[in-house]
């Protein structure tokens, strides 16, 4: 599963910082920073530069940015 295999229903650009859960059904890419819990169906990218502190579950992962925080009910998980 590469970045660019993925079709981002979502995007939360670089200037963008959210504090809460974040529930959803799709894809979602963090170009920026989240405080708190992620709950995607889809798959969840943390881009280059990005920041999420909190739990993340969803269905494949991309990590190129800052996580911190358990990984749940993840089929495929990647580090960059």
């Amino acid at each position: 599963m590469r970045k660019d295999e993925l079709e981002a229903a979502s995007t939360l650009g670089s200037g963008i910082s959210i504090q809460g859960r974040i529930m959803g059904e799709g894809n979602l890419t963090v170009e920026g920073s989240v405080e708190g819990d992620v709950t995607i169906q889809g798959d969840f990218v943390v881009a280059a530069g990005a920041r999420v502190h909190g739990s993340v579950e969803a269905h494949g992962v991309v990590v190129e940015g800052d996580l911190e925080g358990p990984l749940g009910g993840v089929e495929r998980c990647r580090v960059r």
